[in-house]
This record gives structure tokens, C-alpha cells and sequence, in this order.
């Protein structure tokens, strides 16, 4: 794996820091599926974007990182949407090492 011009890795922390804050900023107050309370805070888990519902304890999915997320703006210095890549040895549609269950 080669450093970018920017001496940063595809798919680094700042990366990751930036989608985790978006989704907060974006999806926190969604209403929830279960009690239709507003107190929900936006978060990201195995690659799904979903508002988490402070009240009852449950999600309301918000739907896959790669369509929630907006590439980063040319302005950044963005190079395009964060790059989540499974290591050599994973299985087969692992996320960094772990098996992923069949999407709800």
C-alpha cells in the first residue's frame, strides 16, 4: 500500500473521524422506528449508518456508508468516499477481520 500526496493512507483515521462526525451531525434527533421519540444519536456499525434511539435502546437503519456518506469536497482535499478494506487473509465480505451477518 502506497502513501497518497497527502502522506496518508486510503482510508485513514481522519477519514473514519470524518464519517462518524458527519452521521452524528446528520442523523442525530432522527425519529425512531420503535417509539417515534427524537432523542437518537447518529452512528455507524459494520459499514451501516443508523440513528440509535436513547429511549428505548433501539435503530433505526439510515442505510449502507457508501450511499449515507458524501465523497469528501475537492475544498478538503478529498480523493472520494473512505475505503473500508477487509485484510488479505479475512473471508470473503469481511470487514476488517469480521464476518458481517446478512444485512437487516
Amino acid at each position: 500500500m502506497s502513501l497518497s500526496d497527502t502522506g496518508k493512507l486510503p482510508g485513514s483515521a481522519d477519514d473514519v473521524g470524518r464519517a462518524f462526525a458527519f452521521a452524528q451531525r446528520t442523523y442525530s434527533g432522527t425519529p425512531c422506528q420503535e417509539c417515534k421519540g427524537r432523542s437518537t444519536v447518529g452512528t455507524i456499525y459494520q459499514g451501516v449508518v443508523s440513528a440509535s434511539c436513547e429511549d428505548c435502546g433501539g435503530a433505526t437503519r439510515i442505510g449502507p456508508l457508501a450511499r449515507v456518506v458524501p465523497p469528501q469536497s475537492t475544498a478538503q482535499g478529498g480523493r472520494g468516499r473512505p475505503v473500508l478494506r477487509a485484510p488479505a487473509d479475512a473471508p470473503r465480505g469481511a470487514v476488517n477481520g469480521i464476518r458481517r451477518p446478512r444485512q437487516f
